[in-house]
């Protein structure tokens, strides 16, 4: 899993890449375990070296629970390749 906001980036959107893993399955995984992402081709991210990205925007109300809860489900993608772990 990578940062793939450029260094300079100041904006509460945070976008992400998973090596290995198409974007449209990290936002479908993330989904499953109740997280809204979407995935940005890399014509409307020019500074992501021609590589789609999965996007993130917290909100003033996002609460630390809520952003520790989308970390834990991206480390779940990134373990798993986006399926939902059995219960």
């Amino acid at each position: 899993m990578r940062l793939a906001d450029p260094p300079a980036a100041t904006a509460g959107i945070v976008a992400v890449t998973v090596d290995g893993v198409p974007p449209a399955d990290v936002v479908a995984g993330l989904a499953e375990r109740g997280v809204s992402s979407r995935w940005v081709p890399p014509s409307d991210v020019p500074w992501s070296s021609n590589v789609p990205v999965v996007r993130l925007s917290p909100h003033v109300y996002t609460t630390a629970a809520d952003l520790d809860a989308a970390t834990d489900a991206l480390a779940q993608v990134a373990r798993t390749g986006a399926a939902t772990p059995a219960r």
